[in-house]
């Protein structure tokens, strides 16, 4: 069990000062901070594994693990504070309340083959899941200078979130007896899925002139997000001379994500509020040609490539019509042993970023709504 740092142990004997004192040095006194961070509270842990290596054979080798851990998390927060003004006061009392439980599991699985000295065979396979709870609850209100209350602030916010992932990659390389000529290439995918709901209730009241002026959200959201992966590529090697290398590699890679959430208004009954509320499907896709040119010298190493690349974008929610969009992308690097004590680099790399879901298609976010998050 987790709870109280060294820090939080100094403020406790008056600050840095008074320990500094107490051990035989002078100082002055010192204060305990009331403010907190997202580390502060109590956290039990609780977890368990299991690693496994085996060789079957000489040339084969199998590791495998698997971990269980779980953790619940308490924090509680009671604040009186008093703001000073050249001309007033304010007072402002703080309650809060957190806690949190999570379970999670995680497994891993590696195949390595080699048939002999040239041939190469990976295999890789790991999941996850994750359950986890959360509760947050605030009050805090605020007294004026005549200690009139001018305002108040009241939020609940329970969640209960399931996540689970899984990736598994092949990947095989061969080399030939001709130095630098060498193929391999590889298959991959992943997929992940989170599941969660979140009932949100807020109340803040205003006063003005004694008149209290009042708004509320109390809502009902349900959120589901998933994402998948799936990549290719092969590359072949061939030495042209004693110290240049030409490679060729194609690649593929399709990913997709998905979103689908409902935010319901609760009144006498719920009611879809469609400004919060989306569902859209995206995909994008890309075809890639690369082509490396080498020079391996004493002094001087240089890498020079072009890759073209052929990108997709679609999603009926999103595009009118599908995105094709192809591209040039050059590639440089050098460097140079000037000396035993020197060394120059240089390097100059072009790339195009994919633009994500929640960039092409923003949904606000106000599960704290006096500030409601948008876009990235």
């Amino acid at each position: 069990e987790t709870g109280f740092s060294f820090q939080d142990y100094m403020n406790f004997m008056g600050g840095a000062q008074n320990m500094m004192k107490r051990g035989g040095f002078d100082g002055g006194t010192g204060g305990m901070p009331m403010s907190g961070d997202s580390d502060d509270g109590f956290l039990n842990t609780h977890s368990t594994g299991v690693n496994l290596n085996y060789r079957p054979t000489n040339q084969a080798t199998i590791t495998s693990s698997i971990f269980l851990s779980a953790f619940d998390k308490n924090y509680q927060k009671d604040l009186y504070r008093l703001t000073y003004f050249s001309d007033s006061t304010v007072q402002t009392n703080e309650l809060n309340n957190q806690t949190s439980n999570n379970l999670s599991n995680r497994f891993t699985l590696k195949y390595e083959q080699k048939f002999d000295t040239t041939h190469l065979l990976t295999m890789n396979l790991s999941g996850s899941w994750n359950q986890a709870d959360y509760f947050s609850g605030s009050y805090l209100e605020n007294f004026d200078s005549r200690d009139s209350l001018a305002n108040q602030f009241a939020t609940q916010l329970t969640q209960n979130n399931f996540q689970y992932d899984f990736d598994g990659s092949v990947r095989y390389r061969k080399k030939f007896v001709k130095d630098g000529r060498f193929t391999g290439g590889g298959f991959s995918y992943g997929l992940s899925n989170n599941d969660y709901t979140t009932n949100l209730e807020y109340l803040n009241t205003f006063y003005l002139s004694g008149v209290p002026l009042t708004s509320n959200v109390y809502q009902n959201q349900y959120n589901l997000q998933s994402t998948s992966n799936m990549s290719g590529n092969w590359m072949f090697s061939e030495p042209i001379s004693a110290r240049m290398l030409l490679q060729l590699e194609l690649a593929h890679n399709r990913n997709t994500e998905g979103r689908d959430k409902e935010v319901f208004d609760i009144a006498a009954s719920e009611v879809k509020n469609d400004f919060l509320s989306a569902q859209a499907d995206y995909l994008y896709f890309s075809n890639n040609a690369t082509l490396t040119h080498k020079y391996i010298g004493t002094k001087v190493k240089t890498t020079l490539d072009a890759k073209f690349k052929n990108l997709n974008l679609a999603g009926d929610s999103i595009f009118a019509e599908n995105k094709v969009f192809n591209y040039i992308l050059p590639g440089l690097r050098v460097k140079w042993e000037a000396s035993k004590k020197a060394d120059f680099n240089f390097s100059y790399n072009t790339s195009v970023n994919v633009p994500s879901l929640n960039q092409l298609q923003p949904l606000p976010d106000n599960t704290n709504p006096s500030e409601i998050v948008l876009g990235n």
